[in-house]
């Protein structure tokens, strides 16, 4: 399997998991913990909800996308926890690293649960022996997280598996897959 067949799949899911939440119908209802309100279709008229803002996050995160450890921010592209959004952050490693990727969440914006999917790139500067970063390398990447996020406290924790697709001189054109783990908290709450 090659990475074109990858980067198919994971269009090919995001897409049909945004055709099915835009048919979706769900009731209006709003969860006073968290000020979260769910998207609703009633009677064929869009009902208007209290303006929110996207989710945001920061957490640290070990091995996974910044190959070592490393800090993320993570948001939504539209208000709610849920869809598409992205995550930047600086790791280090034997180097430096900057993890890019789009993701998306997967569940109900009033739930706690979330399945995470997600691609980009990790943009990795080696270290020579001055600790002068001299060659930098763009290593792509997937992943599949399960995301919780505490209604009440804005606590994060994911866990789950990334996979790096190394070139031939980094790795012996071996897709490497690693463990991941984080720990963050939700921007903003109160």
């Amino acid at each position: 399997m090659n990475i074109k067949f990858y980067c198919i799949l994971f269009v090919f899911v995001l897409t049909a998991f945004s055709v099915h939440s835009q048919e979706t119908k769900r009731k209006k209802f709003q969860n006073t913990n968290d000020d979260v309100y769910a998207d609703t279709l009633r009677n064929n008229s869009k009902l208007i909800t209290k303006t929110q803002k996207p989710t945001q996050q920061i957490n640290a995160e070990i091995l996974g996308q910044g190959l070592g450890l490393s800090i993320n921010y993570d948001t939504r592209f539209k208000p709610g926890s849920t869809g598409l959004g992205f995550n930047i952050g600086a790791g280090i490693t034997l180097g430096a690293t900057i993890p890019v990727a789009i993701n998306y969440l997967i569940g109900n914006n009033n739930k706690r649960s979330f399945l995470e999917l997600g691609a980009g790139g990790t943009i990795y500067f080696t270290n020579n022996t001055f600790h002068i970063y001299e060659e930098n390398k763009i290593i792509p990447i997937t992943y599949i997280m399960y995301r919780y996020q505490a209604l009440k406290t804005g606590n994060t924790f994911r866990i789950g598996l990334t996979q790096l697709y190394a070139s031939e001189d980094d790795f012996a054109k071996r897709i490497q897959i690693l463990p991941s783990l984080s720990l963050g908290q939700i921007l903003g709450r109160r």
